[in-house]
């Protein structure tokens, strides 16, 4: 699997554990030259690779098995928890909403960035 995903506005760094916000200072023009880097938890990385590499909506199931696989026990609550904690802290690095995770109500969620 590959070690760095790229998005419009993120790059994660599996191997580093490094994630970093593209084009923060809108001042700057070139966009590529413009790299934040922010913290996110182990678990919030790995669940955001895992719905960065899936360009799909994904029930809370389908993260679950896929992040914390089949043998750990964990409810929906705690996927929820992850997303929601992810989305803060790109909203905080960028100040203000991002949609980059959307929700699909009733079905899971999807990154569209």
């Amino acid at each position: 699997s590959k070690t760095i995903l790229e998005s419009s506005h993120l790059i994660l760094d599996l191997a580093r554990n490094k994630v970093q916000a593209r084009g923060v200072s809108t001042e700057k023009k070139d966009k590529e030259l413009d790299l934040t880097e922010f913290e996110l938890t182990e678990m919030e990385m790995r669940v955001l690779a895992f719905l960065m590499q899936k360009e799909e909506t994904l029930t809370r199931r389908q993260i679950m098995s896929g992040v914390w696989g089949t043998t750990q026990y964990v409810d929906e609550r705690t996927v929820d928890k992850q997303v929601w904690a992810i989305r803060a802290k790109i909203n905080k690095v960028f100040g203000r909403k991002m949609e980059i995770i959307i929700t699909k109500h009733g079905s899971g969620y999807r990154f569209v960035d």
